[in-house]
């Protein structure tokens, strides 16, 4: 499987503002007037957002688990939206 896998070192990085320095409410607010972003926080949350027809704009994973956890739900995306979308989703990782 091809994964767009990129790593992050810095935290502070303008792709990470959605993952850390946005608030729910401004989460919710992002596309406004249309729904806003859902926070997924695990892969089993993840995976029921994806069935319930959620469509994910990027993944974040620890190094750590990526194997375990990134992989599952990379394969579910996969599944449902095809390969290439999942091929260009980012995937973010960090140790």
């Amino acid at each position: 499987m091809k994964i767009n896998r990129i790593e992050i070192n810095d935290l502070n990085s303008p792709e990470m503002e959605v993952f850390f320095k946005l608030k729910e409410v401004q989460l919710y607010r992002y596309y406004e007037p249309d729904p806003g972003i859902f926070m997924a926080e695990s892969a089993n949350v993840a995976l029921m957002a994806l069935a319930a027809g959620y469509e994910p704009l990027a993944l974040l994973a620890e190094n750590e688990r990526f194997d375990r956890a990134a992989l599952p739900v990379l394969e579910k995306i996969a599944e449902i939206f095809g390969t290439e979308f999942q091929e260009h989703l980012p995937v973010y990782t960090a140790d």
